[in-house]
């Protein structure tokens, strides 16, 4: 077994690292092993890109002035995923008190929401309703059987 330590990913990029097999194989997107040292490399490697994308946006937001924003979003889940987004961008969200529980809050730059925040944010909502609305269609056509092909629009 190969010590684990700082230089472990390096010898993963130097092809020191050994296939695990197929059964157990962390996959990354597609079906191709990688050796564990490689995935924990490669995690490491995602985790310094997005900590510099955070540093990048909290640049921005110095350098331009914070606008505060009122996001009226349609259900719990598209909050829960729009906080989510906000946070990897090092935003806070907020309710002030009174609002309903689909409003979201925050400060933020212009160039912040309109060219990161809130593009990702509805590429992931899209995806995110498409799952939910299979997920529904897979489970009624299980509990009705064939007489929910007759139901459906």
């Amino acid at each position: 077994m190969k010590k684990r330590g700082k230089d472990s990913g390096l010898r993963a990029l130097q092809g020191g690292a050994t296939p695990i097999a197929p059964g157990s194989a962390l996959l990354t997107g597609g079906t191709a092993p990688v050796s564990m040292e490689n995935a924990l490399m490669m995690r490491k490697v995602q985790e310094l890109m997005a900590e510099e994308m955070k540093s990048a946006m909290q640049e921005i937001l110095r350098r331009e002035a914070e606008v505060e924003y009122k996001f009226s979003l349609q259900d719990s889940w598209s909050v829960q995923l729009f906080t989510a987004v906000a946070k990897k961008y090092g935003i806070t969200p907020y309710r002030a008190h009174g609002q309903k529980a689909q409003t979201v809050m925050i400060r933020a730059s212009k160039t912040v929401v309109d060219e990161q925040l809130w593009p990702e944010f509805n590429r992931l909502c899209d995806r995110l309703h498409h799952a939910l609305h299979t997920a529904t269609d897979d489970l009624i056509a299980e509990t009705l059987g064939a007489d929910y092909k007759n139901w459906k629009h």
